[in-house]
């Protein structure tokens, strides 16, 4: 599964950039909210990042719960208000429990890696926290939890007709 995901890998990132649209989404009406949603238009619109990507994230993080807690990191991305309170400030976000904010700051967050790292699996990779990230990168590795977003937001821009 591994070689074959390293085959795919520039066909699965082309279609996770996917270039910005509404989402008419069907699909993830029954565990994310209408303002996640329009949320992860808006940022994902802004930032020049699929939609699905961002709703293959919240679904995968949070199942959708803006409450969501695990450890330091809270909300529908689970983002760390202990590594971004610069990156909320700059942001004017106040808490991660609110559903914008939370999806704006971690939208944010992974623009500034792709930006970093030049691909969406590596990025993926450092989102979740993977120690090896960068080293799995350079095999040509994508972990499982990168290899689960980026076939959940293919998933969802075929359910969305992209």
């Amino acid at each position: 599964m591994r070689k074959a995901l390293r085959v795919f890998l520039p066909i699965i990132m082309s279609v996770s950039l996917c270039s910005p649209a509404a989402a008419k989404d069907k699909s993830a009406d029954t565990w994310i909210s209408k303002t996640a949603q329009k949320a992860c238009i808006d940022y994902g619109n802004e930032y020049f990042i699929c939609p699905e990507l961002l709703m293959a994230i919240i679904e995968t993080e949070s199942s959708g719960q803006p409450k969501a807690k695990n450890g330091t990191c809270t909300g529908l991305m689970q983002v760390s208000p202990r590594w971004h309170t610069n990156r909320m400030k700059r942001l004017g976000v106040k808490s991660l429990y609110d559903e914008r904010g939370n999806v704006h700051v971690g939208t944010d967050y992974l623009a500034e890696l792709i930006g970093e790292h030049g691909d969406v699996a590596t990025a993926l990779m450092v989102y979740h926290g993977e120690s090896d990230a960068l080293s799995k990168a350079e095999q040509g590795i994508i972990s499982d939890y990168a290899a689960k977003i980026l076939e959940r937001s293919a998933e969802l821009e075929r359910l969305h007709g992209k």
